[in-house]
């Protein structure tokens, strides 16, 4: 690598996110309305509606006799990956037992995005806790919509994972769920469908730290990149960020109860804008390139150092 190398590094530190110009975004719809229905006593109560996102609840109760159902949907949109997922949530009462029940079904479908092609690996994972006896839900995914369904829920239902490349051109992804529910109990489940970056930069811890209440994490982006942020207890000071091209083991002055070591060479320090995460662009004209990372937060009672990572970008 060139000794240009700290140079491009620290402009790219410098101004996070300028380099940054990959979007990949999902959004989400419903060609038929989801719908929550119960049944207590002999009186049906069904809602319906769009819960993306949002909720659709249906909840009754006579005296102590009770029973619920409601669907939510989230969707989040991250630089480190997008997700969607539907929940169902339903509980009938002891009291209500066998004139009541609860069930809920719903239509989402997905369309994920990106502003040019952008290599990433797609994940559908689910989860379910039910009362004994209580039928399970029906999970389906359909990658593509085409008609064939790609993951279904089973008794053991794997995870499922497969490299896709997003564009301009949206990549539709259909998510059918329902459930119901006749017995006394409860049963939750839930689909998720989520895109992550997939490029060849591997983060790898190399050194643990000192740090009890701060801890950094080091994950891929969209477009290339790597963000870097804290979590664990919210930082009382400034939270600096370390990059080095080498290591250079030193200890730092600290209260805390294991020696606290800085691994990179100090090529570059910079300011994680707390709570933000700090995005660091890759592109392929600094790579192939291996480099450390670690955070220093200055705390009350001095230095401590977090975990350290060892970024090889190819």
């Amino acid at each position: 690598m060139s000794l240009a190398l700290p140079f491009v590094i620290a402009v790219v530190v410098a101004v996070p996110g300028v380099l940054i110009a990959q979007q990949v975004t999902v959004t989400a719809s419903m060609p038929v309305p989801a719908v929550a229905s119960t049944t207590i006593a002999g009186t049906v109560d069904t809602q319906g509606g769009s819960v993306v996102p949002g909720t659709v609840a249906s909840s009754q109760s006579v005296g102590q006799e009770n029973a619920s159902a409601r669907i939510t949907a989230n969707v989040t949109q991250l630089a480190i990956g997008c997700t969607a997922s539907i929940e169902h949530r339903l509980d009938v009462a002891t009291a209500a037992v066998p004139a009541s029940s609860a069930s809920a079904t719903a239509d989402v479908l997905l369309q994920f995005a990106a502003t040019t092609n952008e290599s990433v690996v797609l994940q559908i994972s689910s989860t379910l806790a039910a009362t004994g006896g209580a039928p399970a839900p029906t999970l389906q995914v359909d990658v593509d919509d085409d008609g064939s369904i790609d993951w279904q829920s089973g008794p053991a239902t794997p995870s499922f994972a497969v490299p896709r490349v997003l564009g301009p051109t949206p990549t539709f992804v259909r998510v059918r769920t329902a459930s119901s529910l006749a017995i006394s109990g409860s049963v939750v489940s839930s689909v998720t469908v989520a895109v992550a970056p997939e490029h060849p930069t591997q983060i790898d811890v190399v050194l643990f730290g000192c740090s009890v209440p701060y801890h950094l994490y080091s994950f891929r982006t969209f477009g290339g990149g790597v963000e870097f942020g804290t979590f664990g207890l919210p930082p009382t000071g400034p939270v600096l960020l370390v990059f080095g091209l080498g290591v250079f083991p030193f200890v730092l002055p600290s209260a805390a109860p294991s020696p606290c070591v800085v691994l990179p060479t100090l090529d570059i320090v910079a300011l994680i804008p707390s709570p933000l995460g700090y995005s660091l662009p890759l592109p392929p004209a600094v790579r192939p390139v291996t480099f450390w990372a670690q955070a220093v937060p200055l705390t009350p009672a001095g230095f401590e150092a977090t975990g350290a990572y060892r970024i090889q970008a190819n």
